[in-house]
């Protein structure tokens, strides 16, 4: 019922939003209606345009938009689906949010942004995101990005220019405005609501069925990491932050210093880092002024590992927090350098490290736990040193 009173509030504005897309559509360019065509995964034939729904979600989902733009959306329909209307729509799916208030109560701002949160979580494929607040007599656009949160003023509803931009908007965003990653892309499961893998491509090469291991706070640094494979089937780490401009250390740079004179193990390699561009222009975001604007990079990391919690016994935890004690003094006497974030997103047990021919192996590698229970010569002339 909540629902149909939603949409009876807002036949207006939800005829616009499910005719000026079509009409929209119609005037791209060849070349701009494939790309989103490719963008979105609409099967060949089909026309790549916008299409808001009604989002039915779960009860127990907190803050749903009311409404949602997917692009494609006939094949997210099911044989349980209401009249016609869509049940829950998976996030990797979803390109635009929609939040209606239609008895003028508070929280429209407040809930608009926690869905925004979410949509950034579960899309790294989409740095920036339009969403769009309606309430009885006004409506307004809310930008999101890593910079932070932009909202425009209340337009009232006589004045429908913003809502025309809004919509342009997902097709041709502002020349400053990247709503895209093109180097990421998601992979459909065995059905459209199975959680998607991901693709990333990385210094001219695709790597395939990526898992998303961890997505930091969407306004700041960003931080995404993906578990992907190449094409030997090998596994490597992709790990995109959303850097300031004005910040001086580069974890790339201090990697390479730690195993200047050899790899030291104990600590990640480098594969390659660089900026992340798209259609050639870096992605770079600042909507909230120069100081603040960050701009997107990425690292491949050879080795990985499993998160402390999936220890599988409590001797192997402790083994491994010794290890990491003495790896940390290691880098800090030879290296000059001190980790200032020993939190459990920075530390991983049971390692795998990728086996790269022609590197060089560091002299004054750590004294691991293993060395000191299996009676290593190197223990005594470690600590003499």
């Amino acid at each position: 019922q909540y629902k149909q009173d939603i949409a009876r509030f807002v036949f207006g504005p939800l005829v616009c939003l499910r005719s000026v897309p079509d009409a929209a559509s119609e005037s791209l360019s060849p070349s701009t209606r494939e790309k989103h065509r490719k963008r979105s995964r609409v099967p060949f034939g089909k026309l790549g345009h916008l299409t808001f729904v009604v989002n039915y979600c779960e009860k127990e989902e907190r803050d749903a938009p009311e409404l949602v733009g997917v692009y494609n959306a006939d094949d997210l329909r099911g044989q349980d689906d209401v009249d016609g209307m869509h049940h829950r729509i998976p996030y990797h799916r979803i390109e635009a949010l929609v939040e209606v208030k239609p008895d003028r109560r508070r929280g429209g701002h407040r809930q608009t942004v926690s869905c925004a949160h979410r949509h950034h979580v579960a899309r790294p494929d989409r740095p920036a995101i339009y969403c769009l607040v309606i309430e009885p007599g006004w409506y307004q656009v809310i930008s999101s990005d890593p910079t932070g949160v932009v909202v425009s003023p209340r337009n009232e509803w006589t004045d429908l220019r913003l809502l025309a931009a809004y919509i342009y908007s997902h097709y041709y965003p502002p020349r400053d405005r990247h709503l895209w990653d093109d180097s990421v892309s998601w992979i459909s499961g065995e059905t459209p609501h199975d959680p998607p893998t991901w693709m990333v491509r990385c210094h001219g090469r695709s790597y395939t069925h990526g898992r998303l291991l961890f997505a930091g706070y969407p306004w700041g640094r960003r931080t995404t990491v993906f578990q992907v494979t190449d094409r030997q089937g090998g596994e490597i780490i992709i790990k995109d932050t959303y850097r300031r401009r004005v910040r001086r250390c580069k974890e790339q740079d201090i990697l390479v210093h730690i195993h200047g004179d050899g790899d030291l193990p104990g600590v990640v390699r480098l594969k390659w880092a660089g900026q992340v561009r798209t259609d050639n222009k870096m992605l770079t975001y600042g909507a909230r002024g120069d100081e603040e604007a960050r701009r997107k990079e990425r690292m491949a990391l050879l080795d990985s590992g499993c998160s402390l919690v999936r220890a599988k016994t409590v001797n192997d935890l402790l083994e491994a927090i010794y290890d990491v004690l003495e790896v940390h003094r290691t880098v800090l006497r030879e290296r000059k350098v001190l980790h200032r974030d020993m939190s459990i997103n920075n530390i991983l047990m049971y390692p795998k490290r990728a086996d790269v021919g022609g590197r060089a192996m560091s002299r004054k590698a750590p004294l691991f736990i293993k060395d000191v229970l299996g009676g290593s010569p190197r223990q005594a002339i470690d600590y003499v040193d």
